[in-house]
């Protein structure tokens, strides 16, 4: 019989770590694919059904809601995620925490929206039924968008992969399917009727939230205020990072024509859609940096620097993908998208950087940088967006990929360079 030694034993457990991060990696990347396939079926569902008219006021509300769903929880995701993953004994305080905060923001930002997209649109020339439509698609995109988001960084805190992927795809089915049922089958062909089919289905996946949940324990109904200031650092740049990814759209559509317009919106959707192999490798990644970041940003960094070869590994490979398969993307859409290949094969580096961006935000949130992050996210926000529009404005599409590249280079430059200065000022000095 061999001799088992220390060494085989250690050998077989880095092994066997390595196996099961791959197929979590795996399982993460597989349940949001098919999640954003659903939810892409269900919009053409709907776009077909309720026609052009009626879908564009719901791409109004759900543009507006959108924003609205990013400020309602304050950044308290982010707080679940890194305090419970490190001690699964907060989360009763943190559960509690995060509720109060989409409950008061969330009614805030409902009566707000709701206001604000009454003087926008008219889903029915009865001014109570049309306040009572534009509620009914606020309150679930909002309210209950933000809990059934939550409830998925409560699972994954718990090192609970599966399920947490098992309800990210069940949901987006459940809402395509729905789509199919309510437009299909009952033939709904007007927005004021598809907003009780939409409300319903979110309150299904709300309750069966509560269901997935209900095993960790009830809340503790108390304010975490320090976690307050972090959230909101963590909330402004994806507020920000909103206005960011939209502003070339609606600066393009004023120089350039509807087809050009529709070309780019459309390959910029296909590398907006790719970023999901990035983001769902740091979905699992994440939690193992929280606990690394218990020790400070050195400790987070060295955990970052041995996933950076294999985050930018899979980026590589979803470029080149994009970049030569860029012909049968626009077979997929039609002839009439024959100029998105050129734009798919220009914008299909970006994940790379994004990428690089990525696992440096996760480094410095997970060592509680939220300042410096927040700074550094915010300011590239605002001048990229600046940058764009002008550049767009002034230069045409051209103006739109060179003020996107370089905005992105200068992201993942300040990034970096804040965690080297960090560390530097952080290390003793030598007498």
């Amino acid at each position: 019989m061999p001799e088992i030694t220390k060494s085989s034993v250690g050998w077989r457990n880095a092994l066997w770590q390595k196996r099961a991060g791959v197929l979590r990696y795996a399982s993460s990347t597989a349940a949001l694919i098919i999640a954003q396939a659903a939810n892409l079926f269900g919009f053409v569902v709907l776009a077909r059904w309720l026609g052009v008219e009626q879908f564009g006021q719901l791409m109004t509300i759900t543009a507006a809601t959108s924003v609205a769903a990013i400020v309602c929880a304050v950044g308290s995701e982010e707080a679940m995620l890194r305090r419970v993953a490190r001690d699964p004994a907060l989360y009763p305080v943190l559960l509690g925490h995060s509720l109060i905060l989409i409950m008061a923001f969330g009614a805030l930002l409902t009566l707000l929206t709701v206001g604000f997209l009454s003087f926008l649109i008219q889903v029915s020339p009865i001014l109570v039924k049309n306040l009572v439509v534009i509620f009914l698609f606020a309150f679930s995109n909002i309210i209950m968008f933000a809990w059934i988001s939550i409830t998925d960084k409560i699972l994954v805190s718990h090192w609970k992969f599966v399920r947490a992927n098992i309800l990210t795809a069940a949901f987006a089915i459940t809402r395509a399917l729905t789509a199919v049922l309510a437009c299909g089958v009952f033939g709904v062909e007007r927005l004021e009727t598809w907003a009780v089919w939409h409300s319903a289905v979110y309150l299904i996946g709300v309750l069966a939230c509560v269901a997935a949940v209900w095993q960790y324990g009830k809340p503790k109904w108390h304010l975490l205020h320090e976690e307050i200031s972090r959230g909101i650092h963590i909330m402004v740049p994806n507020v920000l990072d909103a206005l960011k990814q939209n502003i070339d759209r609606l600066v393009l559509a004023t120089v350039a024509p509807p087809a050009t317009v529709g070309a780019y919106s459309v390959a910029s959707r296909i590398v907006a859609t790719s970023m999901l192999m990035v983001h769902s490798l740091n979905r699992i990644i994440y939690p193992r940096l929280a606990v690394a970041g218990q020790e400070g940003l050195a400790a987070s960094t060295r955990q970052a620097n041995q996933y950076l070869p294999a985050i930018l590994f899979v980026a590589g490979i979803t470029s080149l993908v994009q970049f030569f398969f860029a012909d049968i993307f626009v077979s997929l859409f039609g002839k009439d998208f024959g100029g998105m290949a050129s734009y798919l094969r220009i914008l299909c580096w970006v994940p790379l950087l994004v990428a690089l961006q990525s696992i440096a935000i996760d480094a410095l949130r997970s060592a509680e940088k939220h300042s410096i992050t927040a700074h550094i996210l915010n300011t590239n926000a605002l001048l990229a967006s600046a940058m764009t529009a002008w550049a767009t404005w002034k230069f045409g599409l051209a103006g739109t990929f060179f003020a996107i590249y370089l905005s992105q280079v200068c992201l993942s430059g300040s990034l970096w360079i804040a965690i080297v200065f960090s560390l530097f000022g952080a290390a003793p000095r030598r007498s």
